[in-house]
């Protein structure tokens, strides 16, 4: 009977081993027919040969071809897809080349700086900075600093972001690295655009979009025209800034680009509230909210709940104003976005006003004015709800509140709202 029952598993061993040979067969003629037909071009099909040569057990061609499927699915916005691909090149890479390992790191982390998981983002740009300076690779030292240095202005600070963005443009300009100087330049933009230094942050900017053209990358040249578009809009120069923007949004459609589409929408939307034009606004900001929520844009979520608590206090709908204040609150919290945090601060400073709470007004503004990752713009809300305080409020207790909300913990602040809804 043991002799039977032996034979038995034997047979079944062999012909699983045969079917898996079979299988792994089938596979690798399916990569190869799909190499030969779609020779010309292969785009649209890299994921479908990281499976088949995954199924046909040749590690080296699915790490290949998972990159290309990482790289296409980010393209696309489809960030869930890109992380799956990128994660199991690195499975594939192991300690075999830890250069790639080092790109496809920070290409990674790059997508959970899109995704607002600034945790997850700034250790696998970490580990890729290591790797990339061990193994000697330049440029992908450059991108590695540029994400880590847009991961901390995301979150306000300013500073720390100066550093790891001019020790990228350094490192860049030294490697004549054309590309990574103008994802440097840009992301040094923004930081003095919020710092309030607009010669400057147009200055980077032409400079940004300069090089994008030599180099042709539509891409880039997008992002230059976002940021020129941001400081055309704040001096006023309304036409400009559609302009650029409306450009900008030309080549991300033309790209396929939903996240660099909903920056551009977003921005068309504040351009339309500047202009008191609050039903485009409102437009432009629920379709961002809708296309960030699809694909996960949680940064941009919040920031289109932000803006259409804005469009509800001009149009005086302070009820319907506090149904996206509270999401937005906390989804920035979620993020750890604290420069989104006090812009909703600032509205709810605004709407107190309107309760007649001016006391309550005064404290979340002197929050505010004291707070380390307050920008030019926030800054400017602050002040002018604190204007219409003045004239109610006497000066003893407006200095009061002002001087209590100083000392007042932000992310406490927020939990006590979040909770009072």
């Amino acid at each position: 009977m043991k002799y039977v029952f032996n034979q038995v598993l034997m047979m079944e061993s062999a012909y699983n081993m045969q079917l898996f040979k079979y299988l792994r067969e089938l596979h690798k003629q399916a990569a190869n027919a799909i190499e030969n037909l779609y020779a010309h071009d292969l785009s649209g099909h890299y994921s479908d040969l990281a499976y088949h040569y995954g199924g046909a057990r040749d590690e080296e061609r699915e790490r290949h071809y998972a990159i290309l499927a990482g790289d296409e699915a980010f393209a696309k916005s489809d960030n869930k897809h890109a992380i799956h691909y990128y994660k199991r090149s690195v499975e594939l890479i192991e300690q075999k080349d830890d250069k790639l390992k080092a790109t496809v790191l920070v290409k990674l982390g790059t997508v959970y700086v899109w995704m607002s998981d600034y945790p997850s983002a700034q250790s696998y740009l970490e580990e890729g900075l290591i790797l990339a300076r061990q193994t000697d690779d330049p440029h992908t030292i450059v991108m590695a600093l540029s994400e880590l240095g847009r991961i901390v202005y995301l979150q306000g600070d300013y500073d720390k972001a100066t550093e790891y963005l001019e020790l990228g443009l350094t490192t860049a300009r030294q490697n004549n690295d054309k590309f990574g100087s103008v994802a440097v330049l840009r992301h040094l933009g923004w930081v003095v655009y919020f710092q309030g230094n607009f010669e400057q942050s147009e200055q980077y900017a032409i400079e940004s979009l300069a090089i994008s053209r030599e180099i042709n990358n539509l891409y880039q040249t997008a992002t230059a025209l976002n940021l020129l578009g941001a400081v055309t809009t704040w001096r006023l120069t309304f036409s400009k800034s559609e302009e650029y923007y409306q450009e900008g949004l030309a080549i991300f459609r033309k790209l396929g680009d939903r996240r660099g589409i909903c920056s551009f929408l977003g921005n068309l939307g504040r351009l339309a509230l500047d202009q008191k034009r609050f039903t485009v606004a409102d437009r432009y900001f629920k379709e961002v909210l809708d296309i960030s929520q699809e694909i996960g844009l949680r940064q941009s979520v919040a920031l289109a709940l932000q803006n259409l608590v804005r469009v509800c206090i001009h149009l005086c709908q302070f009820e319907k104003a506090w149904t996206y204040l509270f999401p937005a609150l906390q989804e920035s919290m979620a993020i750890g976005a604290e420069p989104l945090l006090l812009n909703n601060i600032a509205m709810v400073a605004t709407l107190q006003v309107h309760n007649k709470n001016y006391k309550k007004a005064g404290m979340l503004i002197g929050l505010i004015l004291n707070h380390p990752a307050s920008n030019k713009n926030v800054i400017s809300i602050a002040n002018k709800t604190l204007m219409s305080i003045q004239d109610v409020l006497p000066k003893n207790e407006l200095e009061a509140a002002i001087s209590k909300g100083s000392r007042m913990d932000l992310n406490i602040v927020v939990k006590e709202l979040i909770d009072s809804q």
